[in-house]
């Protein structure tokens, strides 16, 4: 997220490479703190809701104080297979998600395990807390639809945080959802899937309150402070920002480059569209994948763009400069 204090953590590397951690503050533009970070292809990066803690999730779960770079954790629950990872909002868990199939609830203190629950139907690829911490989500790829159709879909399981009890599972997605999030008072529930849907439903009832189509498909979503707006990044470079009662769209941002270099750099497996809100709403900062200098020059720019969300006008662009075709994967 971007926190109150202007703070953005990044997480730069390459499908196959994590380079390293970037702290961000917006004031004043360059990165003001940077980490190494190495482990596995795909990562996430994740604020405390203080932000006094940035949490790592590549291979293995570490956790820094953003302000001095000091290591304060280093967990290794899923055997080297850590790929996401999320604070609870009262600060009390830090829950992970791995390879292995598993969500682990730990100790946001001691890092102490409290909970292992293994998804028996498909990979884990994105969590999220409930604002109360009570619940928590998370997104179930490669789910078999039936016996003998060759096809898998995806689903969204909400538990109880303390016991890992399964209060609805969400369905009708029918290809990879990449983000999940859920809304301020914990009523709604949104998720962006490779079938070019975002789905939002009734959080408390289970229900499906909108399908929102585009020609793209969505690789995050976020909702706005007052939970009325959902912004959504996309494959092509775009973001929008929807309407959550109407669902319809409210305002379109476009990426800073061309449609054809961004799909470029995403064949190139150089990661996906990112996308987060400030915790008063107020702005909205989005990242994409490394794009190339220029012939001969092997340095490339990965960039980090911020917009009001309420004109969609465009505030700040940092660029970062990456090596090997690089992108900032994660934003918190």
């Amino acid at each position: 997220r971007v926190a109150c204090e202007s703070r953005i953590g990044g997480l730069q590397g390459r499908l196959g490479d994590i380079g390293e951690i970037s702290v961000w503050d917006i004031t004043t533009h360059p990165a003001s703190l940077t980490l190494p970070a190495g482990g596995l292809n795909s990562a996430s990066v994740a604020f405390s809701h203080d932000s006094r803690r940035l949490a790592f999730a590549g291979g293995v779960v570490k956790v820094f104080d953003p302000a001095t770079g000091v290591e304060l954790l280093s967990l290794n629950q899923h055997g080297g297979s850590a790929r996401f990872v999320s604070f609870s909002p009262d600060g009390r868990w830090l829950a992970s998600a791995g390879d292995d199939r598993t969500i682990k609830l730990c100790h946001a203190a001691t890092g102490e395990e409290a909970l292992a629950v293994r998804e028996q139907d498909g990979h884990p690829t994105a969590i999220a807390f409930s604002p109360d911490s009570k619940r928590i989500a998370s997104a179930v790829s490669g789910v078999r639809e039936g016996a003998g159709t060759g096809r898998s879909a995806a689903h969204v399981k909400l538990r109880v945080t303390a016991t890992g009890r399964v209060l609805w599972t969400l369905q009708g997605q029918r290809a990879l959802v990449r983000s999940i999030s859920i809304s301020p008072d914990g009523k709604r529930l949104a998720a962006a899937s490779d079938d070019t849907t975002i789905m939002i439903w009734d959080a408390l009832r289970g229900k499906v309150l909108h399908t929102l189509r585009d020609r793209s498909s969505p690789s995050s979503v976020a909702f706005s402070s007052d939970g009325w707006r959902l912004a959504a990044a996309y494959s092509d470079g775009s973001a929008k920002v929807w309407d959550v009662a109407t669902g319809q769209n409210a305002i379109t941002l476009h990426g800073q480059t061309s449609t054809k270099s961004l799909l470029r750099s995403l064949s190139d497996g150089r990661g996906a569209m990112n996308i987060t809100y400030s915790h008063d709403g107020k702005r909205l900062a989005m990242a994409g994948p490394g794009l190339s200098s220029g012939a001969g020059n092997t340095g490339d720019q990965a960039y980090l763009r911020i917009w009001d969300a309420t004109t969609g006008d465009e505030l700040l662009t940092l660029k970062h400069r990456v090596t090997g075709g690089g992108s900032i994967g994660s934003i918190a």
